[in-house]
């Protein structure tokens, strides 16, 4: 069964990350730091490398039942996780 909902990462036209779920996705606003650290083939092996969010679009569509896809796109920045 497909999920409700789901959210699609990309630097460019590269898409790094993909998920689904059957509840929303927490909010993604421009300028957030996404950390790829748990990402198998994200750049997560660089400790100082994450992504900061540039846009965000919503795609919505009605097939028997409402889907929610979100696109964020990221620049990789230089990012050192707070400790």
């Amino acid at each position: 069964m497909s999920k409700m909902y789901s959210i699609e990462i990309y630097e460019g036209k590269k898409r790094w990350a993909a998920y689904q779920a059957n509840t929303p996705f927490g909010t993604i606003s421009k300028g957030d730091i996404i950390d790829p650290a748990a990402w198998v083939d994200g750049p997560g092996s660089h400790s100082e490398t994450a992504f900061e969010v540039t846009e965000v679009v919503h795609l919505l569509w009605d097939v028997s039942v409402i889907r929610h896809k979100i696109e964020v796109y990221v620049k990789e920045v230089k990012w050192t996780r707070p400790t």
